[in-house]
């Protein structure tokens, strides 16, 4: 905001090594979906990175901007 950005990359990592997302990944990723399109600003992707591997929201269709 304070940069005013026009998109975000959303990632963090799985301890456990499994980079497939929660309900709450899920869950948080379109919560901050919806707020950013109130503030015009895309949530390009949302990738979580797991031991030797990743998943990007993005494929799965769950981030659709």
């Amino acid at each position: 905001i304070v940069a005013t950005a026009h998109g975000i990359l959303l990632m963090h990592n799985h301890p456990s090594g499994c980079s497939q997302p929660s309900d709450a990944d899920i869950r948080c990723t379109r919560e901050l979906s919806r707020a950013g399109q109130l503030l015009k600003i895309a949530v390009i992707d949302h990738i979580i990175v797991g031991r030797g591997c990743h998943t990007s929201l993005r494929e799965l269709g769950i981030v659709t901007t």
